[in-house]
């Protein structure tokens, strides 16, 4: 968490998750900036530790150099294989990269190798599931360049994500638009802009 030039523990890439089966809850996030992914646990979600393991000896590091700014680590409970029962999606390459799949029995140790690769996508591209349509949901972010679109999201849905198939078209440029946002065409409201003053 303290290596490089940007120290930190971040957990807004990574997963927060209530673990039924060993009744803890469970948190993945980055350890230094896109350096490792790290694990730490919580008997009531308030008070954290960080364990130390063998995968960097002495640390909570899970997955040494895992961490990019754009991680989802998702604790899948209705997985049926048990070596996959922890997903980890990672967008590398920078601003216009790939996302990658990996996944792991317990989120610590026996992690896969890369089991798929998408097409080119922008950085902050995301995976989550469904709960109410059994679907999981690839948030793509199409990077920009001058002239294109402000920030854009687009929406690709698949039943399996451990079916290279069905992510096999996921590139920024094949998948359906969802929400942009048109930098400069939108006029502000000028009646919701709030002027503050220190007394």
């Amino acid at each position: 968490e303290k290596t490089r030039d940007a120290p930190m523990a971040q957990p807004f890439s990574g997963g927060v998750w209530f673990d039924p089966v060993e009744g803890k809850c469970k948190a993945w996030y980055m350890g230094g900036y896109n350096q490792h992914l790290c694990y730490a646990e919580s008997k009531d979600g308030v008070s954290w530790t960080k364990p130390a393991f063998d995968v960097v000896k002495g640390t909570n590091i899970v997955l040494p150099g895992g961490a990019t700014e754009s991680n989802t680590v998702w604790l899948d409970l209705d997985e049926k294989d048990p070596k996959r029962r922890v997903k980890f999606f990672t967008h590398r390459g920078g601003a216009i990269g790939n996302m990658y799949y990996r996944a792991s029995p317990d989120g610590i140790r026996g992690w896969s190798e890369e089991l798929w690769k998408s097409g080119g996508c922008g950085d902050r591209t995301t995976v989550f599931r469904d709960p109410f349509r059994g679907k999981w949901v690839i948030n793509v972010r199409e990077s920009f360049s001058p002239g294109q679109r402000g920030r854009t999201k687009r929406y690709w849905q698949v039943s399996d994500t451990n079916d290279p198939a069905l992510v096999s078209c996921l590139a920024q440029d094949r998948v359906p638009l969802w929400v942009t946002a048109d930098r400069g065409l939108d006029a502000p409201n000028v009646r919701l802009v709030v002027h503050w003053s220190m007394p």
